[in-house]
């Protein structure tokens, strides 16, 4: 029996355990914990990771993941220690399989993991993947071709409202590799936080060739985000004609460039109703405007845009009725220069029912069209606030500051801050609320378009350790409380600038104090009156220093404001591009014309006062002149080596010298005469002369006006006058008093051989007679004549039997260059004009003659200038042939009434 069992008992027992092994293993399977899934993708978003996964193949019963993350740079060994991770439990419990980790560090990379979790507990944790946060790209949306250039426009990243400090901009040509980063083009910082919309213009570029442009954000700590997707554009030049005239809008920026220098651009624009509209270009390029209707017929032209940060730039506003209109921009002095054309269209304002919207630490724009305009603009206020409201631009304004019901709080006429001391400044303290800005011109003459500011106030620092930063632009300002407190401000400048700094109060007498980082005085001039200062000059790279504080013992408001003369700047940077004759020094001597004309400027006739000969053996050494005018800057940097301070005579006691920083007409004229030869900026026609000052403008009385004559006449040479009476078409007599201090003039000083008095003929064109102005008719004087670039009669110079000769100046006619000088604060310019510019280029020519031969009388060289005059505009017929010159019976004297005997020659008359 037991042999016949034995095999049933094997058998039983091996299929019995072959059934639980099955089962077993069924078991096993339903209860594991899950495999490890698969990450599909990491996607990097703002501070965020965007994970997304599939689930372990097979399984089934999950019922969460779990995320977790590393810092990529921690080591092998940390990244072992489980507590090293952070970990999300139950990141996902249902739906898309997908989780975004937030509260990361952008710029740095992470090691991401997924792991499923199901009743049995936590799976495997998936394989490692990699992302680093960012901000996502932004939406590039649109890239428009211009002249050598492409505007790129873009939207911020979708989703990202805050965070985003700054945008780049990178290019490259269509046709090129772009693979590979470093092939690509990269602006940085093309926008930065408040830098206005989100738009960005490549310059540069070559026409007719593709570009590809994408943009990234960067964030507040200078993380970079995602590159955009591309966007391509071929720049192209501005048509030359209306027929092919470049579509612009208002609103619009459009680059355009130059080159060659009679280059012209040509741009369309519709308006479909009735606006003022401001036209205008930027950038360093010399321009010239001009508005055409639909037929091509000039409306308007202009080449001169003195509220622009570069006067060079024109400057059109108007306002214009519905149709369509043609602008053609042109330069001069330069090639293959760009420029920026900008449009803006305004809305009148006529009450506080449709008054334009002011917001507060920003400002708005309008027009004063016609001369009794008012405008209105609204600004609210969510909490009490201090703060100041000026005005800006070309009309002298006067301002108010009303309630809501029409009250007025506060008005205004002259603000006196840098840039604008004409226009109006409000300062306030106002409650949360509404209020209004009433705009209008304080005379029937002055008109044009204007921009308001408003500036919350926060009180400054008393000390350099806290000083309240000034931005070169804006304004701040304080409050002297106590009597005996001082406030402080910084401004930080990143290069040499050229700046102008003042303060200003209408409650107390208040003073500044300019100094650098090392609390040295800052290289500037100043001025200071009881209620307000000004620094003037150039200033290296730096910080540096501005202290505020009353007299001691009142208290009140005060406003301060910083800005740079970016037209100087680009006058600068133009002229020191032009190359100067053989051993010329003075770094601006390029855009003085009227010393060498080499046409660097275009349409000119070639013609200078043939001096450069002169000057190896003549240079005004010796030789004494007056500048009887507004003032000067004496102390300027290309001024200062040639004055005899000594001589200086100030009239107005109010004052405590003859400079003014608000009156800088005597500071031009002198510059003309004797800017010193030297490597600083520009130089006089007599380099070498010396000069003093007469602030004679300034304080204007008959007693004065004599002795401004008959001051140190014993050893004055030249007496220069730039000046003269209102153009008013009638006669306009002389005094006994200056009559007689001139007729002792010329019979009894500079050593008895007289002083020679050098006088503007007028600027009142057609309209007024220069023999009506007994002050340059009289016998004792030289009447001079203006004539511009094309070596014709300048539009403003007077005519009359009684001038003399003429001295280069401004022509008064669009596309010709005015005269370049000294400006005060150690400046320059390029916009001087009129007959009194023409006339202390005549005296200069007068300091050479002198000093050729010092025995001449005054008649003497009044006779040698007519005699060695050119016959200028040839073909005019009001030329006559006159008597024979002085000692000749040969050469008769050439005559006109618009040019007396010609144009001053120094050569000739040397």
């Amino acid at each position: 029996m037991a042999r016949v069992l034995k095999p049933t008992r094997f058998f039983i027992t091996a299929g019995f355990v072959l059934l639980c092994l099955v089962l077993a293993l069924g078991y096993a399977s339903a209860q594991s914990t899950p495999a490890a899934p698969d990450i599909d993708a990491v996607t990097s978003g703002d501070t965020t990771l965007s994970v997304a996964w599939t689930a372990p193949a097979g399984e089934t019963g999950i019922i969460a993941y779990d995320v977790r993350r590393i810092e990529s740079s921690k080591t092998s060994a940390e990244k072992a220690v489980e507590a090293n991770w952070t970990v999300v439990d139950n990141a996902w419990t249902s739906g898309t399989l997908e989780y975004t980790i937030t509260g990361l560090t952008n710029g740095t990379e992470y090691d991401v993991q997924v792991r499923a979790v199901n009743s049995n507990g936590d799976g495997t944790w998936s394989a490692t993947e990699v992302g680093t946060p960012a901000l996502p790209a932004p939406a590039v949306d649109s890239v428009r071709a211009d002249d050598r250039a492409v505007l790129v426009s873009w939207s911020a990243p979708a989703g990202i409202t805050t965070g985003v400090s700054a945008y780049d901009v990178r290019y490259i040509l269509t046709s090129a590799d772009e693979t590979m980063d470093s092939n690509w083009t990269v602006e940085e910082d093309a926008w930065e936080d408040g830098g206005g919309s989100l738009t960005y213009a490549i310059t540069g570029l070559t026409n007719e060739m593709g570009y590809d442009v994408q943009v990234r954000a960067v964030d507040v700590d200078d993380v970079d985000g995602a590159w955009s997707a591309t966007t391509s554009a071929t720049p192209a030049d501005h048509g030359n004609a209306s027929t092919d005239a470049t579509s612009v809008t208002a609103g619009a920026r459009v680059w355009g460039v130059i080159g060659p220098a009679d280059d012209e651009d040509y741009f369309s624009f519709s308006v479909s109703r009735t606006a003022d509209y401001w036209i205008y270009t930027l950038g360093d390029l010399d321009t010239v405007g001009e508005l055409l209707d639909s037929n091509g017929m000039l409306v308007e032209s202009d080449d001169y845009g003195a509220v622009l940060p570069n006067p060079e730039n024109f400057f059109l506003w108007r306002k214009i009725e519905s149709g369509t209109y043609y602008i053609k921009v042109t330069g001069y002095g330069a090639t293959d220069e760009p420029y920026v054309l900008r449009i803006r269209e305004f809305t009148d304002t006529t009450s506080r029912s449709n008054a334009a919207t002011l917001n507060l630490n920003s400002s708005a724009s309008g027009t004063i069209d016609p001369e009794d305009d008012d405008d209105y603009f609204k600004l609210e206020l969510s909490a009490a606030t201090e703060v100041a409201i000026r005005a800006s631009g070309f009309p002298d304004t006067v301002g108010e500051l009303q309630r809501s019901n029409g009250t007025v709080i506060a008005s205004n006429d002259d603000g006196y801050l840098p840039g604008g001391r004409t226009n109006f400044l409000i300062r306030q303290s106002l409650n949360a609320g509404v209020y209004y800005v009433k705009v209008s011109s304080y005379s029937s003459d002055s008109d044009g378009p204007y921009s308001v500011h408003a500036t919350a106030i926060d009180e400054p620092g008393s000390a350099f350790a806290d000083a309240q930063p000034l931005t070169l632009g804006g304004m701040a300002g304080g409050s002297i409380d106590p009597a005996g407190d001082e406030d402080y401000f910084s401004l930080t400048l990143e290069e040499t600038t050229y700046v102008i700094i003042g303060g200003v109060s209408e409650v107390i007498n208040i003073s500044g104090k300019l100094t650098d980082e090392n609390d040295l005085d800052a290289p500037t001039d100043s001025i200071h009156f009881d209620d307000l200062f000004v620094f003037e000059g150039k200033l290296n790279e730096g910080t540096y220093y501005l202290m505020v504080k009353g007299d001691g013992t009142e208290t009140g408001r005060y406003t301060v404001r910083a800005i740079v003369d970016a037209g100087q700047t680009a006058f600068v940077n133009r002229c020191s591009n032009i190359s100067r004759s053989a051993g010329i020094n003075d770094p601006l001597y390029g855009c003085q014309w009227h010393l060498k004309n080499n046409d660097q400027f275009r349409n000119s006739a070639g013609q200078d006062i043939r001096v450069e000969e002169v000057w190896p053996t003549y240079t005004g050494d010796g030789i004494n002149v007056a500048v009887v005018d507004d003032g000067m800057h004496y102390t300027h940097e290309d001024l200062t080596d040639n004055v005899l301070t000594s001589f200086n005579h100030n009239y107005d006691p109010a004052l405590t010298s003859i400079y003014h920083p608000f009156e800088d007409h005597g500071t031009a004229v002198a510059g003309l005469i004797a800017a010193k030869d030297n490597s600083l900026g520009m130089r006089g026609v007599a380099p070498e002369a010396k000069i003093y000052g007469y602030n004679y403008l300034v304080d204007q009385s008959d007693a004065n006006e004599a002795d401004a004559m008959s001051r140190n006449a014993a050893t004055t040479a030249i007496s220069n006058n730039s000046w003269g009476p209102g153009d008013s078409g009638r006669p306009e007599h002389t005094t006994g008093l200056w009559e007689a201090a001139v007729k002792d003039g010329v019979n009894n000083g500079y050593g008895g051989k007289g002083v020679f008095y050098a006088w503007a003929a007028g600027n009142g064109g057609d309209d007024d007679y220069s023999t009506l102005d007994e002050l340059a008719n009289y016998y004792a004087v030289t009447a001079v004549c203006a004539v511009g670039h094309d070596d014709k009669r300048s539009d403003y110079s007077e005519m009359g039997a009684n001038l003399w000769v003429c001295g280069p100046s401004s022509s008064g006619r669009d596309g010709q260059p005015r005269i370049a000088t000294t400006d005060n604060g150690h400046r320059y310019r390029g916009s001087f004009g009129g007959t009194s510019a023409a006339t202390p280029i005549v005296s200069g020519v007068v300091a050479l003659v002198r000093e050729a031969n010092n025995t001449l009388t005054w008649r003497d060289v009044k006779l040698i200038l007519a005699a060695s005059a050119r016959k200028n505009d040839s073909d005019n017929t009001g030329w006559v042939e006159g008597a024979f010159r002085y000692g000749s019976t040969t050469d008769h004297y050439n005559f006109n009434h618009e040019y007396g005997f010609g144009m001053v020659d120094a050569k000739a008359a040397v």
